[in-house]
């Protein structure tokens, strides 16, 4: 039952971030209402092959690197717009990589990225690192879309749709707010 668990947790978080759902659904956010409303669990059960379970693996390690950096930039940062409102993002992306890890019955792997996560000097070099990163994860997941350098196109209906929409989300939502940060402009 993680899935219930995160959307409370990410509820809690939605409620003490200030933020109404107007606000974030303007900014082509996911809302904690459209994340409660779409579910992989509709989805039909499908057998993932071994392919398909490494994808998951990897694409949920990518996530937890993605955590990682935006909780080491917050905690240099404290307070810092955009990284307040993409953590909120990137908890309810991970709420859905949890669901597809219970329902597909999988251990989750650990979270020990933060770490390993550098220091930054100053915020503008903090949202360069991000533009970065979200740059690449575009590319990450574009490969396990569309067979793009890797041996295996995922096939499976939850995880394209949990892939899809995590790549549009790194592209519509976090480039453009990480750019803005760069430049200075929250």
């Amino acid at each position: 039952m993680r899935g219930g668990f995160w959307s409370l947790v990410v509820l809690v978080l939605f409620l003490l971030s200030g933020c109404n759902g107007l606000e974030i659904e303007k900014q082509n956010y996911w809302s904690v209402a459209d994340f409660n409303k779409v579910s992989i669990i509709d989805y039909p059960y499908e057998d993932l092959d071994a392919n398909e379970v490494q994808s998951i693996y990897e694409t949920y390690q990518n996530e937890i690197k993605a955590l990682a950096l935006y909780r080491k930039t917050l905690d240099l940062f404290e307070g810092e717009q955009p990284f307040e409102s993409i953590m909120l993002q990137q908890e309810i992306q991970m709420g859905l990589f949890e669901e597809v890890y219970d329902k597909y019955e999988l251990q989750l792997p650990e979270e020990n990225w933060y770490d390993k996560v550098t220091d930054f000097e100053d915020l503008a070099q903090a949202c360069t690192a991000s533009i970065l990163f979200a740059q690449q994860s575009i590319d990450f997941y574009d490969a396990w879309l569309d067979n793009k350098g890797v041996s295996y196109k995922v096939d499976n209906q939850d995880l394209r749709f949990l892939y899809e929409k995590t790549r549009n989300n790194y592209e519509t939502v976090f480039i453009p707010m990480f750019k803005r940060c760069g430049r200075g402009i929250n």
